[in-house]
């Protein structure tokens, strides 16, 4: 009688799991690329609402040249539509003889698209305490 012959052994493609950590793997992949993609997107917005608010509070400033923002714009998404971003803070505007003069301004940016904004500010001088 001849020897038995001896079983062959599983290729990794027919084991089961080796599928299952293949698709998981693929899913953290795409999910990970979308959050990439979500971040890349909000930071081109920002960016994009920040210059076309500075531009239009800069349109307030009869010497547009010494317009200076101490702080960065911070935007916070409308309650309703997050499409409409709002900016709050202070501007120093140069008066006739150079000097900063502190003004308050609120900017509402329309976003359209990530390099569409449309921006609609306001710019109100501070009361003298």
């Amino acid at each position: 009688m001849s020897a038995p012959l001896p079983r062959p052994r599983p290729t990794l493609a027919s084991k089961g799991w080796i599928w299952a950590l293949a698709v998981l793997l693929f899913a953290a992949i795409c999910l990970g690329a979308m959050v990439a993609w979500a971040q890349h997107r909000e930071g081109r917005i920002v960016a994009a609402a920040t210059e076309a608010c500075q531009e239009s509070i800069t349109e307030y400033a009869k010497y547009p040249g010494g317009v200076s923002f101490p702080h960065d714009m911070e935007f916070t998404p409308g309650k309703t539509d997050r499409e409409i971003l709002t900016s709050e803070g202070t501007v120093d505007f140069p008066n006739g003889w150079g000097t900063p003069v502190r003004h308050d301004y609120t900017c509402l940016a329309i976003v359209k698209g990530p390099d569409d904004v449309i921006p609609l500010a306001v710019v109100e001088a501070r009361d003298r305490d």
